[in-house]
């Protein structure tokens, strides 16, 4: 499947953290990497919303004073298409399609779906 990336440093992130995991097979890392690499904003900040050691996300990043509203959309996305996540403390509806999708990251946003689902991904998706 052929993935569109908005820069290079979106792609050399990708694949570096991928690597780093050994993840290249993992479409819960796969999708959280690629949308954690689209904006400079999350790949400077990768360890307050990813702890390496652990493998896991860290939610308490997505209170960090760096996060924008396109930032928090991008990361809520990631989080969820990674374990499910919402924020169960008044935020859920802030990971519906309604508010995660009405951005400039759209398209890529979709790509990141078509990682995690890759299995069912055809026809125009692919």
């Amino acid at each position: 499947m052929d993935v569109r990336f908005l820069t290079n440093a979106h792609i050399d992130f990708y694949k570096g953290a991928l690597e780093r995991e050994n993840a290249e097979s993992d479409p819960y890392r796969k999708s959280l990497f690629y949308l954690l690499g689209l904006m400079p904003e999350t790949r400077k900040n990768i360890a307050d919303l990813y702890d390496f050691e652990k493998g896991a996300i860290v939610t308490a990043g997505l209170q960090k004073g760096w996060q924008t509203g396109t930032s928090m959309q991008v990361c809520r996305l990631a989080f969820n298409l990674f374990n499910g996540y919402t924020d169960e403390a008044g935020h859920g509806a802030a990971y519906t399609p309604y508010h995660l999708f009405c951005n400039s990251f759209q398209v890529y946003m979709f790509e990141a779906v078509k990682l995690r689902y890759s299995e069912y991904a055809q026809g125009e998706w692919t």
